[in-house]
C-alpha cells in the first residue's frame, strides 16, 4: 500500500511527543516545568546522547522517504514547516479527541462537530485521556483547559471567525484533502474525484452532494468565486496545462507510480506527472515525488537507502 505522508508524519509526531520541558539550573536540579505545545518544544527536549526529539522525527521521517541531495535543503525547510502545522493541529485535537472519549465512557458518542464546543471540568477531561498522550503531561492539559487563560483564547478564536464576513470554512468534516478526494472517488467514480471537484466538495458538505455525485451550491462566496475563476481558467487553457487549486495537505498525497520501470526493476514517478527518463539506481525500491505546498517537490520512497530519487 503506498504511504501517505501525513498520516506517517502524525504518527511519528506523537510517538516523539515530548510531553513535560523540564528547565534545569546548571547544577541540574529543576527550576521549572511546562508542558511542551509546539514543534519548537521538539527541539528543547534531548536524549542522554544529546539528540533532540525533533532529530528523531526528521530522522523516522526520511528513513522512510529519501529525497535527492539538490533537493535537501528544500525539503527539510518544507518539512520544518509542515511539522509545525501539525503539531498544532495535533495539540488542537487532543482536547476534542478527549471530550470524545469522555462522552464514549458514558455512553455517548458524538463526532468533532458536536465535541468541539464542549467543555468539560477538569475531572472530566482525566477520565478522558488520549492514549498516546496517556502519561505524557495529559493531567497538564487537563488542568491547562480548564483555565481562564485558555478559554479567553478559544472564545478569541470563536469570535474572531464569527466577525468574518466570509471564512470560506471547509464542511467536508475531518478529512484532509488528499482522502476526501480517495473518498470521491470510491463513492462516486474516478470521474468526480478531480481536483476541482474535491474542492467544491470540501466547501458545500457532503451532505449538499446528490447519489450521482454532483456537487450543490457552496455557501462562501469566496470559495465560489475561486471555483469559477477556475472553471474560466480552464476552458482558456489546454487541458495538458491545466493546473490544479490549493490543495490542503500536501503531505498526505499518495504516491502514484508511472509505470516508469527500469533495467533494476525500480518504479519512479516525477513530480509534475511526466515520465522520467533519468538514470535511477533504485536497487528495487519503489520511490516517486513529493509535492509541498510552494510547488516544491520532495523525492520518497519506501526503503532508508540506497536509492537516488527523481525530480521534476
Amino acid at each position: 500500500m503506498n504511504p501517505k505522508y501525513g498520516t506517517h508524519m502524525g504518527i511519528i509526531l506523537k510517538r516523539e511527543y515530548p510531553g513535560i520541558i523540564e528547565e534545569k539550573d546548571e547544577n541540574g536540579l529543576i527550576i521549572s516545568s511546562r508542558l511542551a505545545t509546539s514543534w519548537f518544544d521538539y527541539y528543547e527536549k534531548k536524549d542522554d546522547s544529546g539528540v533532540t526529539n525533533a532529530d528523531k522525527v526528521k530522522q523516522e521521517f526520511w528513513n522512510a522517504f529519501c529525497v535527492s541531495e539538490a533537493d535537501k535543503v528544500e525539503a527539510d525547510r518544507v518539512l520544518e514547516n509542515y511539522a509545525a502545522k501539525s503539531v498544532r493541529q495535533m495539540m488542537y485535537q487532543l482536547r476534542v479527541d478527549s471530550v470524545k472519549v469522555y462522552h464514549d465512557k458514558i455512553g455517548e458518542q458524538i463526532d468533532d462537530a458536536l465535541a468541539r464546543p464542549k467543555e468539560l471540568e477538569v475531572d472530566e477531561y482525566k477520565d478522558g485521556p488520549v492514549d498516546w498522550c496517556r502519561d505524557n503531561g495529559f493531567s497538564y492539559l487537563a488542568d491547562y483547559w480548564c483555565t481562564e487563560e485558555f478559554k479567553a483564547k478559544r472564545k478569541r478564536g470563536q469570535q474572531a471567525r464569527l466577525n468574518s464576513e466570509d471564512v470560506a470554512q471547509n464542511r467536508g468534516g475531518s478529512r484532509p484533502f488528499t482522502e476526501t478526494q480517495q473518498y470521491m472517488g470510491v463513492k462516486f467514480g474516478p470521474e468526480k474525484a478531480t481536483t476541482l471537484n474535491t474542492f467544491s466538495a470540501m466547501k458545500t458538505g457532503f451532505k449538499n452532494i446528490d447519489n450521482d455525485g454532483n456537487i450543490g451550491p457552496i455557501p462562501s462566496q469566496k470559495a465560489q468565486k475561486r471555483v469559477a475563476l477556475y472553471e474560466k481558467l480552464g476552458e482558456q487553457v489546454p487541458q495538458e496545462l491545466d493546473c490544479p487549486v490549493e490543495e490542503e495537505d500536501p503531505f498526505a498525497q499518495p504516491v502514484e507510480d508511472n509505470g516508469n520501470n527500469n533495467s533494476n526493476g525500480c518504479n519512479t514517478a516525477s513530480g509534475n506527472g511526466g515520465n522520467n527518463n533519468g538514470d535511477n539506481n533504485c536497487n528495487g525500491n519503489n520511490t516517486s515525488s513529493l509535492n509541498a505546498n510552494d510547488g516544491s517537490n520532495i523525492g520518497g520512497n519506501n526503503n532508508s537507502g540506497g536509492c537516488n530519487t527523481s525530480t521534476s
